[in-house]
């Protein structure tokens, strides 16, 4: 499985301490990167080992424990692009092991490594809510059939073509819409009741500027990405609040323990 340049969360899951000893890899390797690779991190998951390449703590937390960026919360260096804050792991299971086990793995190496230290917690929060629209989602149910890797901003089995969604869900979704709204806005979360694997053709990332040059107000976003949302796939946006599950991270340390 090979996850590109950035990633979005689906969702935060627990520690699973009592299955520790069970969960730890063979041989692993955690090094400093000099520098953001080009074209951003790259990861890979194989049948017994996972390789991840210039990736910040955050990123590594996301390939461990799910769930979105927004989820996590703690220091500012977590999500640094930047040589002193960039990682990369080489680690080999005893033996081959499902996917969900090379996650769980990777919790314990990063606990080992980082000392780190987390807890969950649930916030009510600001968030735009997707919704089918009057009209009915403009979604297509999905033959499936993409490569067994396929992987698309840590989305398994999500395949993008360059312009349209195949075999994707509604987080994924969520997460191409959410890069409509951009910063400043608050994260887009899927509430649209809508259960399998879709295609559709998503919104576009980046509005055009208004006619008179100015910049694009935090309104002007939400306005323009709603109607882009609701003619492109048939869901309206709501703004409203919503309890959320938080991974705060109590600690880790800023180097990580030699291999």
């Amino acid at each position: 499985m090979k996850v590109a340049a950035s990633l979005c969360l689906l969702c935060v899951t627990g520690l699973l301490p009592a299955q520790s000893q069970a969960l730890r890899f063979e041989a692993a390797s955690v090094k400093l990167t000099p520098e953001l690779p080009r074209g951003g991190f790259q990861a890979h998951f194989t049948h017994d080992s996972i390789h991840v390449t210039g990736a910040p703590l955050n990123i590594l937390l996301i390939l461990a424990y799910g769930g979105r960026d927004f989820q996590i919360v703690g220091p500012d260096w977590l999500r640094m692009n930047t040589g002193g804050n960039l990682f990369s792991i080489d680690a080999k299971a005893p033996h081959p092991v499902p996917e969900e086990q090379l996650h769980l793995m990777l919790r314990t190496l990063l606990a080992d490594r980082f000392h780190l230290t987390l807890h969950r917690e649930q916030k009510q929060m600001p968030v735009i809510a997707m919704r089918p629209a009057r009209s009915g989602p403009k979604v297509t149910p999905s033959a499936g059939g993409v490569p067994p890797d396929t992987q698309w901003l840590g989305f398994p089995g999500v395949l993008w073509t360059g312009s349209k969604f195949v075999n994707a869900t509604t987080e994924s979704l969520a997460a191409a819409v959410g890069a409509c709204t951009g910063g400043g806005l608050p994260p887009v979360i899927d509430q649209t009741g809508l259960k399998g694997r879709f295609d559709f053709v998503p919104p576009p990332i980046r509005l055009p500027p208004p006619p008179d040059g100015s910049a694009l107000t935090d309104e002007d976003k939400f306005a323009g990405c709603n109607l882009a949302t609701q003619r492109a796939v048939g869901i309206t946006l709501t703004r409203t609040k919503a309890a959320v599950d938080i991974l705060v991270i109590d600690h880790a340390d800023k180097i990580p323990t030699e291999n």
